[in-house]
């Protein structure tokens, strides 16, 4: 054999074991410690999602309560005078809100008038137009909205 192949079989003559046996035992102190922390960081993610989805422990009370006890009419009954009371409150309101308001004068309310008035009459010449030219049948929509303006215009003649 050579040189260089008796110091390979020297080395490898050599065992892997520690010298001491304290060495050994802090070889395996420290594979322990570092699995147990690589194991403990892996398992946080987990540890906090399962906490997550756990629900919160609430106290439970045995008593029914009042609501729990109500009939089918009593609830409806219930909801009747809330929306009741909910109506009268915008109803306060709405006067509130009039109240503030000025009225018109005498000339602004008979300029009003007039306007509305003429308005209907523009539009009741329209229609008559429309069904001499045969575009509105008779009985219609559009033909029963000009009988109910002629009334409207009649009633404010009078």
């Amino acid at each position: 054999m050579s040189d260089s192949n008796r110091n390979k079989t020297e080395c490898s003559d050599r065992s892997r074991k520690p010298r001491r046996p304290w060495m050994a035992i802090g070889i395996v102190i420290s594979l322990m410690v570092s699995c147990t922390l690589l194991i403990w960081a892996f398992s946080l993610p987990f540890a906090r999602l399962s906490a997550s989805a756990r629900p919160a422990a609430t106290e439970v009370d045995v008593e029914i309560s009042s609501k729990q006890q109500r009939t089918e009419a009593q609830e409806i009954r219930a909801a009747a005078i809330a929306q009741h009371r909910d109506f009268l409150y915008l109803l306060k309101k709405q006067k509130q809100v009039k109240s503030q308001k000025e009225l018109p004068g005498r000339e602004q309310a008979e300029e009003r008038w007039n306007r509305r008035t003429e308005a209907i009459k523009v539009k009741i010449v329209e229609l008559d137009q429309a069904i001499k030219d045969n575009d509105i049948p008779e009985g219609s929509v559009l033909w029963e909205n000009r009988q109910r303006l002629i009334e409207i215009s009649s009633d404010s003649a009078e």
